[in-house]
């Protein structure tokens, strides 16, 4: 199972990168929805959020949790 996550941290990103884990650091967080998305439509088991990602995207992450 694959992994990803979702950082605005650069020391967060750094780690989860160390570990070999697939991340991509948002510079704008307007496109941490775009990203959520191909993260969903991709091949991972386990997305990770930093919280700030996660409160700006709240409510898509809720919707996928659900289906």
């Amino acid at each position: 199972m694959k992994s990803f996550l979702l950082s605005d941290n650069w020391d967060t990103y750094m780690g989860f990168k160390l570990t070999g884990i697939d991340s991509i650091l948002l510079s704008d967080d307007n496109d941490a929805l775009e990203e959520f998305k191909k993260a969903l439509a991709g091949e991972f088991g386990i997305i990770f959020l930093t919280e700030k990602i996660y409160l700006k995207i709240k409510n898509e992450v809720i919707k996928a949790k659900s289906v």
